[in-house]
């Protein structure tokens, strides 16, 4: 990442609070905080202050009965704290990268509500929490994600594996092949255009470089190679992401399919910005989100004209 910060949109942290005690409860934060890097502390504040947020759980259904209730049985009790003066504007936490997170919560009993309390010995309270931290892109950020597709052996490509594994088909002689062109076929549900580099890499992991410039081999028109955003439609209160093909070819030279020999993996880099957002999508009140499920596929393949002499194996017929 660079150019640019990467803050959280909308952070929301979630707390349960699971337990077999019966009796109406009143829930309060004392302090809730992270800390950053250097030490400091950044404090939620509710309705201005740093210890003001109380939760009464003493309507019916959001506690256990003393009385009526099963003794082994127990229940869980929700506590949510957001953006919002009550919520205890959270985002003040996490306007500094944080390093840590912290709380001190403590509860009583509403003695108004059930005068009587139960604990038995096997009483337990469990605290459990949880943050939603989605990101937001904002103006002037690049992020680049780089990996390697390994495996890739391209000299086994032969006449004989496009074959059909009958051998109906059989190849007397080739001619001449001409017209060798590369194709990526790509599908992406990312809303943003994607900026996509391919290197070829050798048995070493070096960098196969082009013999007649000495730089990198570039297997397409041009270093990088722009994918297209999906369409974008509303469903509801939903955006909705729907992927588009899209495909580029190249021919290849010779001095470029000479190279495909030596590659055992394929580099990739796939960057994209905001302002590839800003270009693709002008839709009022659109915010981009990327969930777990969002993707970018790739296919690459090899095409060319074959001038050659061919016979098909009829068996016993003439």
């Amino acid at each position: 990442m660079s150019n640019g910060s990467f803050p959280f949109a909308d952070p929301q942290i979630y707390a349960t609070v699971s337990t077999q005690l019966a009796g109406a409860l009143s829930i309060k934060c004392n302090d809730l905080f992270t800390t950053d890097r250097d030490g400091n502390k950044h404090q939620a504040l509710f309705n201005g202050e740093t210890h003001d947020f109380v939760r009464n759980f003493n309507q019916p259904g959001e506690y256990l009965d003393p009385i009526t209730s099963p003794l082994d049985d127990s229940i869980v009790m929700c506590l949510a704290f957001n953006k919002t003066p009550a919520g205890g504007e959270i985002n003040r936490l996490f306007e500094k990268t944080p390093y840590s997170i912290g709380y001190h919560f403590s509860f009583d009993f509403d003695q108004e509500t059930t005068p009587q309390i139960r604990i038995t010995p096997n009483t337990e309270v469990l605290f459990e929490g949880f943050a939603h931290l989605p990101m937001a892109f904002i103006g002037g950020l690049h992020i680049q994600y780089t990996d390697t597709a390994p495996d890739v052996d391209i000299s086994q490509i032969s006449l004989d594996s496009l074959m059909r594994e009958d051998g109906t088909i059989v190849v007397d002689s080739l001619k001449n092949t001409t017209n060798i062109k590369i194709f990526l076929k790509s599908e992406s549900t990312i809303p943003f255009q994607l900026k996509v580099v391919l290197r070829l890499l050798d048995e070493n992991h070096n960098v196969i470089n082009d013999p007649a410039t000495g730089e990198a081999l570039s297997l397409f028109d041009g270093d990088t190679i722009r994918i297209d955003p999906p369409i974008v439609s509303k469903n509801g209160d939903r955006w909705v992401y729907t992927p588009k093909e899209s495909t580029i070819t190249a021919t290849l030279t010779k001095s470029k399919l000479d190279q495909f020999p030596k590659a055992k993996a394929i580099l990739y880099y796939v960057s994209f910005d905001t302002d590839s957002m800003k270009e693709a999508y002008q839709l009022e009140g659109f915010s981009a989100k990327l969930m777990t499920q969002e993707y970018v596929k790739f296919n690459i393949g090899l095409t060319a004209q074959l001038d050659a002499i061919v016979h098909f194996n009829t068996g016993n017929k003439q």
